[in-house]
């Protein structure tokens, strides 16, 4: 675990994800605390990686939302062997100001078992004003699922993780995040499964685009499982 990164004292680990590892960082000015994501070091080196981690920065930047995740900052580390590595830092959400919590914790410590209809009206109600702004800004997220929902002091949340995040009307990027597999189209050219394969909509399953009824669709699925406690289709 580094020491140091850019501007921040590093405290501990997060989590890590498909592209990069999650840091609690302090801000040495500030005295904030902020979760800082870095690229992993086997991508560092790749342009093609360093584009996709930037766009992610850049896209969530586009979003002012309360219950979306705030990016601050975008910079590159150079340490004192020379290495070089960008890193995004971002809002730390925490209901104990120590360890990130989100949906999918919730639902593993209640193994399974329905949210009250009370939580739930309030989670879905915010997360589809976070989607909406989202798409309105010309931002998809293509990976809604619990784990990308997170929960902060005061019981709201806040939509995370636009690792495979697309910008309407361009290209969908191809990410290591997610289920990783591959469909054969009919004109015989593999295409990327991006997201998480359960949450996903039929038509991105079968190879198709996402869309912003794509998010919805993930979404959906979400609300459902937090209200029977189980997806409509495939195993927990």
């Amino acid at each position: 675990m580094y020491d140091r990164i850019g501007k921040y004292k590093i405290l501990s680990v997060l989590g890590e994800g498909g592209m990069g590892t999650v840091y609690l960082g302090q801000h040495e000015i500030l005295g904030r605390l902020d979760a800082i994501k870095v690229m992993r070091r086997e991508f560092s080196d790749n342009a093609e990686f360093r584009r996709r981690f930037l766009r992610e920065a850049k896209a969530t930047a586009l979003l002012r939302h309360p219950n979306i995740i705030q990016i601050y900052d975008i910079d590159v580390h150079r340490g004192d062997d020379g290495e070089e590595f960008y890193y995004i830092s971002m809002d730390f959400v925490s209901p104990d100001g120590e360890r990130g919590r989100s949906l999918q914790d919730v639902m593993n410590e209640s193994n399974q078992r329905p949210l009250s209809h009370e939580k739930i009206e309030k989670f879905f109600a915010q997360l589809c004003g976070a989607l909406a702004h989202a798409h309105s800004k010309g931002v998809l997220h293509c990976d809604i699922k619990p784990a990308n929902v997170l929960l902060d002091d005061e019981g709201n949340v806040k939509l995370s993780d636009f690792g495979l995040v697309k910008m309407i009307d361009t290209t969908l990027l191809e990410s290591t995040i997610g289920a990783g597999n591959t469909y054969l189209g009919d004109a015989g050219r593999a295409k990327s499964v991006e997201g998480s394969f359960l949450y996903m909509p039929p038509e991105v399953q079968e190879g198709g685009e996402w869309t912003k009824a794509g998010d919805i669709y993930s979404l959906g699925v979400v609300m459902y499982h937090l209200l029977t406690g189980k997806r409509p289709v495939g195993r927990w």
